[in-house]
């Protein structure tokens, strides 16, 4: 079987231009359609058959979770949907017609991606029914009355049981393929936002994240919801499969929260992964491909790069590549989509070359294979023979801050974001707790089998006395790997500011932003590391009421170490206000912001350490739950996303 291979990714989306192959902005005039061709071009190179985006204009416009139906479609069944004029949706339309036509000149299949379930507000205030359900939400993520765009047009958290809107997305799915016949397909991410609380979707019963299931009720509740949700999945997946077969357009099916209903999910579809991680680790491909492989479906996996581990730090592995793709290489699936995330200003994005060459050198290896070319060569040619080879070797440096950090701070089914900090103790709730069952790595993505942080409070609980020990001389463990991925990012910080000045002015500014981001990964892996030696002590603190002078000395030893984890996050600022200069998208994770939604900036994260600093200096027991909670939306601007209300 011909392999198939895509990318998906946030940014560059169709209807607006991007820095395109390699932060040439300026050769394409800010014209959408020109850097859309060269991009093509550089696709079908490396033999890339579907390139998938959003319509919307991501970066401009922040549409969270893609879905830009409104963009391209005159809703003449739905007026209330519309949200802007004919001249403009024309334009857009033929924006798009163009650069999809051209996709097909060159082989290269043009599709788009929305989450679900979204519609333009006005379109639900038009429906009593729906906007009943809506205005009964109170998720504490998702928030009340969030909108989920820039522009404050859409919704999210639309029913997907009501009939009123599953006739709508079937008419929007059927204008953009109408307006758009170039356009090849799309894939949906099935059963993501959507939180609608109403009898059919979850049985009556409030959800979100937040949620305990400390009772036989709420367990009970919950089961109700995940099964009223399975069935909506279901349906959800059937009818989208079937209006793509219907127009002859191909699905495919992103499988978000999927996992257990693997065997009733309907057969014959084209599912991808849902990574399990939104990382690039030292794993490799999320073995999870397996249970779907063994159930029937037909498969592609997706490989997450420069995503919500790396935060504003640029890197580069060859290595990593091409063992990734040769494991991708080796299943029995469909292809490969790459999973390239800008959001929340990440780095990995086409500009950077540096991170580019990641990209690159997967795709060279992902079957079909092409060309390959040699990252050394390339970055002398870049940068110039001298500093070229000593800046190849600091960017593989600087990637074990995202390669490793997934075995050492892990969120069962997320991974390690470096956008959203592990709370230092408290009751279970998202993102979790450090130190809790949910810390802990699978084997595949902890290759080294080091001891986890749950691990070492599993140990400090049954032998107080040891806790010294375990943060002065930690071996082969989260916390010695922290020192060592400082240790190497060190070691690049010097290599970087060592180098001989490169040739060119553009080559110069990517010194200076790879001299930021080491600083930055540098920074990040001792504030972990002083997190999790503080959260050690902690445990002591906690267990050891009856020995007033342990208990002391271990209060004294947690509070020294998150000191410094709360120096380490400070000065991380700085140099994400550097980096910011040369890629502006960075500066959400510096800065207040309406993007900060869930993912917290520097600053917020720094506010948020140094409550928590004042609460180990001062919280007493037994109530350590209650009294350690920080609620972290205080800490937030008054805004979550455009024109949210909390």
């Amino acid at each position: 079987m011909q392999k198939k291979k895509a990318i998906w990714w946030f940014f560059p989306a169709l209807l607006e231009p991007s820095d395109g192959p390699w932060g040439r902005l300026s050769d394409f005039g800010h014209d959408p359609v020109l850097t859309w061709k060269a991009i093509i071009d550089w696709a079908a190179r490396l033999n890339v058959d579907r390139l998938i985006t959003g319509i919307e204009p991501y970066s401009s416009d922040r549409v969270y979770n893609q879905w830009g139906f409104h963009y391209v479609c005159y809703f003449p069944d739905d007026p209330s949907a519309r949200c802007f004029d004919d001249g403009a949706i024309r334009r857009n339309i033929a924006t798009v017609r163009e650069i999809c036509a051209y996709g097909r000149e060159k082989n290269v299949r043009m599709m788009f991606h929305h989450y679900n379930l979204m519609a333009p507000e006005r379109w639900v205030q038009a429906h009593p029914g729906l906007q009943a359900k809506y205005d009964a939400i109170h998720d504490p993520v998702w928030g009340h009355n969030f909108r989920n765009d820039r522009m404050g047009n859409l919704v999210s958290n639309v029913c997907w049981s009501d009939p009123d809107y599953k006739a709508f997305l079937q008419r929007c799915w059927q204008e953009v393929f109408t307006n758009i016949p170039e356009m090849s397909g799309a894939m949906i991410t099935a059963g993501e936002f959507n939180h609608c609380g109403c009898e059919q979707c979850t049985g009556g019963a409030a959800s979100h994240i937040f949620q305990t299931q400390d009772s036989e009720e709420a367990a009970a509740a919950k089961k109700l919801r995940d099964e009223k949700r399975g069935n909506m999945c279901v349906d959800l997946i059937q009818t989208f499969t079937g209006a793509m077969n219907k127009l002859g357009k191909e699905p495919i099916v992103r499988t978000w929260v999927m996992s257990g209903w693997v065997k009733r999910l309907p057969q014959g579809i084209d599912y991808v992964t849902k990574y399990s991680l939104f990382d690039a680790c030292r794993g490799g491909p999320d073995p999870v491909i397996h249970d779907w492989l063994a159930a029937g479906h037909k498969m592609w996996e997706s490989v997450a790069i420069e995503a919500e581990n790396c935060g504003p730090v640029l890197w580069h592995d060859e290595d990593w590549c091409k063992v990734t793709g040769e494991i991708n290489n080796a299943l029995d699936i469909q292809g490969c989509i790459i999973h390239i995330n800008t959001q929340w200003g990440h780095t990995g994005h086409i500009g950077s070359f540096t991170s580019s060459r990641n990209i690159t050198r997967l795709l060279e290896t992902l079957s079909p294979a092409a060309n390959p070319g040699s990252s050394l060569q390339e970055f002398c040619n870049f940068f110039g023979n001298e500093a070229g080879s000593q800046i190849h070797q600091a960017v593989k440096l600087i990637a074990t801050f995202p390669l490793h950090m997934t075995s050492i701070v892990h969120l069962a089914r997320e991974g390690f974001s470096y956008g959203m900090p592990p709370w230092f103790d408290g009751n279970w709730r998202w993102p979790g707790v450090l130190g809790s069952p949910r810390y802990q790595p699978e084997p595949w993505a902890n290759p080294d089998g080091l001891t986890t942080i749950y691990e070492l409070i599993q140990a400090v609980t049954a032998n107080p006395e040891s806790y010294l020990e375990l943060i002065d001389a930690p071996a082969v463990s989260a916390i010695s790997r922290c020192d060592e991925i400082a240790g190497w990012c060190r070691e690049a910080c010097t290599i970087l500011n060592a180098c001989p000045a490169p040739h060119s002015a553009y080559a110069s500014s990517e010194l200076r932003a790879l001299i930021a981001g080491a600083h930055i990964a540098e920074h990040a892996a001792c504030e972990h590391a002083a997190v999790l030696r503080a959260r050690v002590a902690w445990e002591v603190v906690k267990i050891s009421a009856v020995n007033a002078s342990l208990a002391g000395t271990a209060r004294a030893v947690a509070v020294k170490w998150y000191e410094r984890a709360v120096e380490a996050l400070n000065r991380q600022i700085p140099w994400g206000l550097e980096l910011a200069r040369i890629y502006p998208d960075v500066i959400n994770h510096v800065s207040e912001s309406h993007e900060t939604f869930n993912r917290l900036p520097m600053a917020t994260r720094l506010r948020i350490r140094r409550d928590e600093l004042q609460r180990i200096k001062t919280v007493e027991g037994p109530d350590w739950l209650e009294k350690m909670m920080v609620n972290f939306w205080e800490h937030l601007p008054h805004t979550i996303g455009s024109n949210g209300q909390q």
